[in-house]
């Protein structure tokens, strides 16, 4: 059986929850969303995949034992979210760096890793804006 990714508003919520006790009002007016039926259906989700419980209060925590395999293209750092592309981003930046102070200018190198580099901030950006917006 494959894995579901949670990502969207399901992740946004789930790492809202990570080390906080929240009702579904709170976790509303924190992340901005429409109505509590739409966190609800949310939270719903991730009590599916047994991510989150509801303690007798009514209120929400993420469960421990997280796999980062649902994640997707984003890992976890010091608690904050982060596309998987920044890292190969500052990868081939610090490359680029590296080879341009310690070797000079070389233009195809300098060409291959400035567009590869480019391409991962790219692609770690719309990454990241789309789990923002």
């Amino acid at each position: 059986m494959r894995k579901a990714k949670i990502e969207g508003t399901t992740l946004r919520i789930y790492l809202l929850l990570l080390g906080k006790k929240m009702g579904v009002r709170e976790i509303q007016k924190a992340l901005k969303i429409s109505s509590p039926s739409v966190v609800h259906y949310h939270l719903t989700k991730l009590q599916e995949l047994n991510l989150v419980k509801q303690d007798e209060y009514g209120r929400y925590t993420a469960v421990g034992g997280f796999d980062a395999s649902y994640l997707g293209p984003f890992v976890i750092l010091r608690g904050k979210v982060v596309p998987r592309y920044a890292f190969y981003g500052a990868f081939f930046t610090s490359f680029l760096i590296s080879y341009s102070v310690m070797i000079g200018f070389s233009l195809p190198v300098i060409a291959i890793t400035g567009i590869a580099s480019l391409i991962f901030w790219i692609e770690a950006y719309l990454a990241y804006k789309g789990l923002i917006y």
